[in-house]
């Protein structure tokens, strides 16, 4: 199935047609009023999420059980908390970015449970997967966290500001100082 997300629009369309693209249709309008979809996530056979903001400025999870046409709200964040992002690990299991922490599905979006804090910063929305879950990466824009079991414990591994330029690099046959270290 493709889904796609239409501006300022309480409804995705889809099609089954991912060859040809002829044959669409529209889904069902959310449960709440929309003001945009922000990404979603085939996540598990039938089922698909989408982070969306609402126009209440509160930001939920969004499932659906039948290729994206009928959807229901399965998480609310609280006042002032963000979702950032979302990484499926495998099928079925995901991870949900927010700015209170970082949250976990085992049941394709059914229900979610918080599995750790944020790592140091108060926002923390850079978020990466590097194989299946086994590193998890992540950033504020300063520092970089490194997660080796599935966001439950982080470490930092880079503080950015201590990054320098490198020193040497090789012009055609020559070597410049550019004054800068590595």
């Amino acid at each position: 199935v493709a889904l796609i997300y239409l501006p300022n629009q309480p409804y995705l369309i889809g099609t089954f047609d991912t060859t040809n693209f002829t044959n669409w249709w529209k889904s069902k309008p959310f449960p709440d009023s929309i003001e945009y979809i922000k990404k979603g996530m085939h996540v598990y056979g039938r089922k698909h999420l989408v982070i969306a903001k609402r126009t209440d400025g509160l930001w939920a999870v969004y499932l659906s059980r039948n290729y994206g046409i009928d959807w229901e709200r399965v998480f609310l964040a609280e006042a002032g908390e963000v979702i950032y992002d979302m990484l499926l690990i495998k099928f079925g299991w995901a991870i949900l970015n927010t700015s209170a922490g970082f949250y976990e599905t085992v049941k394709a979006g059914t229900s979610w449970t918080k599995i750790s804090g944020l790592p140091g910063a108060s926002a923390v929305p850079a978020f990466c997967n590097v194989g299946n879950g086994d590193v998890i990466l992540c950033t504020d824009g300063r520092y970089i966290w490194r997660s080796t079991n599935k966001a439950r414990n982080w470490t930092q591994v880079c503080d950015q500001s201590l990054i320098g330029w490198r020193k040497w690099y090789k012009v055609i046959d020559q070597y410049v100082d550019s004054g800068y270290t590595w």
